[in-house]
């Protein structure tokens, strides 16, 4: 962990730690969606939750989104995952290319991780920006530390550096229905059987300026311990600039 924050401290952009002078932004997001089904023979259910918060100035962004996934089927849990993200984004409102850095902590169930911390930075590219539309790739470095548990070599733990290549997307219909998502692949810099793939496509319709009905797919898999799990939930959200 250590060797996580002085790498932040050194890759983020000194304008990263600069006094704030410009306008603020703030967002907060809370969604609770789920699917349950219940038969002669069996029942299963499934809770996806996750809260974001964000400021949003000129020159910097700060992100927040943590997420807790916990399902069971026949009373065996079949999920139990969360993970926590934090990233901050530099003069991302200003201009086409702009800086990023990230670091994020997971711990999951269902992809056999005890926990994962991660801690990089890079730099990102606007491909469409408009009112309604946006296009984000972004690529950089990362540095993992892992506790997993192997199909084959049972716990293991280990540190890599990861290249780690984004996605983002949003599309905005006439301010009711929202289509957003991102995607990314993260393969290891020193082993070409360690890669993470993970993407989720959310798609919202507006009820009122505060709440919105919503339906998200979300896929992960980690080749390292040869696990995947695709989940698809719906359910309300609530989100409040101010």
């Amino acid at each position: 962990m250590k060797k996580i924050i002085l790498l932040l401290l050194v890759l983020i952009p000194p304008a990263v730690f600069a006094q704030f002078n410009d306008s603020i932004t703030h967002f907060i997001h809370y969604g609770s969606a789920g699917t349950f089904n219940k038969t002669n023979d069996a029942n299963s259910f499934v809770l996806n939750n996750n809260f974001k918060f964000s400021i949003e100035k000129k020159t910097i962004s700060f992100h927040t989104i943590d997420t807790w996934i916990y399902g069971e089927q026949s009373g065996v849990l079949i999920n139990n995952d969360f993970s926590a993200v934090f990233d901050c984004d530099v003069l991302k409102n200003q201009q086409q290319v702009y800086y990023w850095a990230i670091a994020t902590f997971d711990k999951s169930f269902s992809l056999k991780i005890n926990h994962r911390a991660q801690a990089g930075a890079g730099l990102g590219l606007h491909l469409v920006r408009k009112d309604h539309v946006s296009v984000i790739v972004s690529d950089g470095l990362i540095y993992e530390v892992a506790d997993l548990t192997d199909a084959e070599l049972g716990q293991r733990k280990y540190d890599v550096w990861r290249n780690s290549l984004r996605v983002k997307y949003k599309w905005l219909i006439h301010n009711i229905v929202n289509l957003d998502g991102f995607g990314f692949l993260q393969p290891s810099l020193s082993s070409g059987d360690d890669t993470i793939i993970k993407s989720t496509t959310t798609l919202s319709l507006k009820l009122n300026k505060w709440f919105s009905l919503t339906s998200s797919l979300t896929y992960n898999k980690v080749t390292v311990t040869n696990r995947e799990n695709l989940l698809m939930t719906y359910g309300l959200v609530m989100e409040k600039y101010f």
